[in-house]
């Protein structure tokens, strides 16, 4: 498991916790969407 695996897995994870607490901020999700971006484009 590299690095890379870990920090989606960890934001995964976060996301599912959050939408059992009934969602997520639209901020979050923007903030979430550029770093995904900025790991893919590594």
């Amino acid at each position: 498991m590299s690095a890379g695996d870990l920090e989606i897995f960890l934001i995964m994870r976060e996301k599912i916790r959050k939408e059992r607490e009934g969602g997520e901020k639209e901020e979050d999700k923007k903030i979430r969407t550029a770093y995904l971006a900025e790991i893919h484009s590594t």
